[in-house]
């Protein structure tokens, strides 16, 4: 297993075969074959199988894999009292609590069973964040890390026996699980560009691919920030913010270089934005530099406001968003376990799942800074071709009246088309 790669897939539509699972992140599914187990260190994982990319620093934390299927009978379930045979594991020590469990999620079809357990037994025990996984990994090769000398305390770690309210919390934590609900979800927070940050129902979880995302504006924010001509912090709009992963990561990596605006329509996602601004930026001193709003992209305008009234402030350098892009075509395929806990208007972009690039679009000639500006999206695979096209058949018939360029497309670290960049 500690060899063996997560294979990422990026695609539209969810995987029919039964050797398939799947989840979405920011709009796009990612499809793991359950042959290949997820490499997780301290440093680096790997984003795919084939051994022409390299590891890519930052990521701790992969994403975990979500079932393509639920079936009735499984999200029907019985108390789990009556699974477990009785005490809920009361009495059980951390060994036979991981055996219990990952038994009990292979019966009931829970994919990646031991990730599962490791990652909610570590919470239950409330374990450091970043090394009490790794320890249960290690508790369930006992055997090989004890012949090997490392960790001297796998052996007591292994044998402890839960308190009542460790029990407790575990179970209910299973119990969630047992539903398919994203581990992400039950244990409230989750990795993102060297950043834990705070997840909840009905935000879109973060994902390592988004991080992709912002590789791309952090190199327009340096092309900037190189100029002679920059007077002032480079402004950054994030347009559908939702957990403030992207804007966050943005803001944390330039400092005071930076001001960063988010926008969204879900209140939840503006709240859980501003927490996760105090508690990652917060210390940093870098609070100032990171606000959401509550506000969709359309009606992030001043237009009809009195001169010198305007209510927005604007002159943004850099536009980066991950707006909902799934067709409305698709939603039908998606799996219960997705429609059930992840937000409808997080995920799904209209017809055509162009509705908010095209919001966007229209709004970047307003959102523009003097000397104009950059803008990156992940969008849909099919996007790239058509937001081209439409720009370039605006330009060619002199109708382009927003001075929008689109730029190019860009493939993800899967060889699918994910990005599009355009300047104003």
């Amino acid at each position: 297993r500690g060899s063996c790669p997560l294979f990422l897939e990026r695609q539209r539509h969810v995987a029919t075969s039964p050797m398939q699972q799947s989840t979405y992140c920011g709009g796009g599914i990612i499809v793991a074959s359950p042959a290949l187990i997820p490499v997780r260190t301290r440093d680096f994982s790997l984003s795919v199988s084939s051994s022409s990319f390299a590891p890519r620093k930052r990521r701790r934390r992969p994403p975990p894999i979500y079932s393509s299927s639920i079936s009735d009978d499984a999200r029907a379930l019985p108390e789990l009292s009556s699974l477990l045979g009785g005490e809920c594991f009361k009495n059980e020590s951390v060994s036979s609590v991981l055996s219990h469990s990952i038994e009990l999620f292979n019966n009931n079809s829970i994919p990646e069973p031991d990730w599962s357990a490791v990652h909610l037994l570590s919470t239950a025990l409330g374990l450091d964040w970043d090394s009490g996984y790794r320890r249960l990994l290690d508790v369930l090769e006992n055997d090989q890390s004890r012949s090997s000398g490392s960790m001297d305390n796998i052996p007591d770690l292994s044998a402890r026996i839960l308190t009542v309210k460790e029990a407790d919390a575990y179970a209910t934590m299973v119990k969630r699980r047992l539903r398919h609900e994203p581990i992400q979800y039950i244990v409230g927070k989750w990795d993102f560009c060297d950043m834990t940050l705070k997840v909840r129902s009905p935000c879109l979880c973060p994902r390592p691919e988004t991080e992709e995302l912002v590789d791309y504006a952090a190199l327009e924010v340096d092309r900037i920030l190189a100029l002679e001509t920059l007077e002032g912090t480079v402004r950054i709009l994030d347009v559908g913010c939702g957990t403030g992963a992207i804007g966050l990561a943005l803001a944390k990596k330039f400092g005071s270089k930076v001001d960063v605006t988010a926008i969204d329509v879900d209140e939840t996602a503006v709240k859980l934005s501003n927490e996760n601004s105090q508690d990652i930026l917060g210390s940093l001193g870098l609070a100032d530099h990171y606000s959401a709003i509550l506000c969709g992209a359309s009606d992030f305008t001043n237009s009809g406001s009195k001169s010198g009234d305007d209510k927005f402030a604007f002159a943004f350098d850099v536009v980066v968003s991950n707006p909902p892009y799934i067709p409305r075509a698709d939603m039908a395929s998606l799996t219960s376990d997705v429609l059930d806990y992840e937000s409808d208007q997080a995920l799904c972009g209209g017809d055509d799942g162009l509705d908010v690039v095209r919001d966007i679009v229209e709004r970047l000639p307003e959102w523009s800074a003097k000397g104009g500006c950059v803008c990156w999206m992940e969008v849909d695979t099919t996007h790239p071709v058509l937001v081209g096209k439409w720009l370039d058949y605006e330009r060619a018939q002199d109708l382009n009246t927003r001075r929008i360029q689109f730029i190019k497309g860009v493939k993800d670290l899967c060889g699918r088309d994910r990005f599009v960049k355009l300047i104003c």
